[in-house]
């Protein structure tokens, strides 16, 4: 493993500037991201890497550790063999959002620019034998957006609203709904977290 880790690094190191500079100017460094995927991936398949921009101004490497205890010990291995950087900060898992919604919104913009979002509503409409939950939700925003963009983005927004662990061992399955219907008993999204965190899944 130590071997796929030091090219893992090696490689960050030899494209780490040029995506920090693509990432400034507003740019998608795909093609160089994905071959850093690939060489995580070798290391583990359930590895992956996502790049966070908080509003302290840091630009964070961040290893998803999905809850998992195993993944949590090799990110500590790789985090160990990491090599100094001036631009980046490395970081194991991606802690909940503390602020308010309309923080994180206004910060993050995951809808594009000039989306204002007033409001995100959620009901949960199934929960499995494990513990995890199917949402709808229902987002009140200022613009008209394609059902399909909506449900992208949102599965991002969720992500780094709630932090890897919950996301990905409390949420199986989200749907949107275009309108706010009656008969669904919507609630705001801020009360969702408290009760994914009390929540126990195996």
């Amino acid at each position: 493993m130590e071997t796929k880790i030091n090219e893992f690094w090696q490689l960050f190191q030899k494209e780490s500037y040029a995506i920090y500079k693509d990432i400034k100017y507003g740019l998608v460094p795909e093609k160089k991201f994905e071959l850093l995927h690939y060489l995580l991936q070798n290391i583990h398949p359930r590895l992956q890497l996502l790049i966070n921009r908080p509003p302290n101004g840091e630009v964070q490497l961040v290893f998803l550790t999905k809850g998992s205890l195993k993944l949590k010990i090799i990110i500590t291995e790789i985090l160990k063999m990491a090599p100094h950087d001036d631009y980046w900060t490395f970081k194991l898992g991606l802690p909940p959002w503390r602020g308010t919604l309309e923080e994180f919104s206004n910060h993050y913009q995951f809808f594009g620019p000039g989306v204002h979002v007033y409001d995100i509503h959620f009901d949960i409409y199934k929960i499995h034998s494990n513990g995890k939950v199917n949402l709808q939700i229902h987002l009140e925003k200022n613009k008209s957006l394609s059902k399909d963009f909506i449900n992208n983005s949102m599965q991002v927004f969720l992500l780094f609203y709630f932090g890897d662990q919950l996301f990905f061992k409390k949420i199986t399955r989200i749907k949107i709904i275009q309108r706010k219907y009656r008969h669904i008993n919507f609630l705001p999204i801020s009360e969702l977290k408290p009760l994914l965190e009390l929540s126990r899944v195996t």
